[in-house]
């Protein structure tokens, strides 16, 4: 941050510049609500390869995939907190985040019922 010509205080205590409008201005138009989306759903995927040697051949083969459940719920941390999604508090339970997955078709179908003001629910929900 230094190197951005800001102060050696501010470079310190980055959250002065990460509470800032301009800050998630910079956010949305960097990471938009798709690219989140998509390392969202990559790691949910994410996982360790195993591999085992075969003592017969010699060879080093592959036997299986399992769950890497630490790395994906640190893409979804991270991700979160960088859109200003989720908040740490000082004291836990004070706040709840509420997390809602839309794919882009629902994403549409409510953008369209909220600008045709149909909010009242008279059709199926997303």
């Amino acid at each position: 941050m230094v190197k951005a010509g800001y102060s050696p205080k501010t470079a310190s205590t980055t959250g002065k510049l990460t509470r800032t409008k301009g800050w998630q201005e910079l956010i949305d138009k960097y990471i938009s609500e798709e690219a989140l989306a998509k390392v969202h759903n990559e790691g949910l995927k994410a996982g360790k390869r195993i591999f085992k040697n075969n003592n017969s051949t010699g060879e080093i083969e592959e036997v299986g995939f399992e769950p890497d459940y630490a790395v994906r719920h640190k893409y979804l941390e991270t991700g979160y907190k960088v859109r200003g999604r989720m908040k740490e508090h000082e004291k836990p339970g004070d706040i709840y985040n509420q997390f809602n997955f839309f794919d882009g078709k629902q994403l549409k179908r409510i953008a369209r019922r909220v600008q045709d003001g149909d909010t009242k629910g008279k059709t199926a929900s997303d």
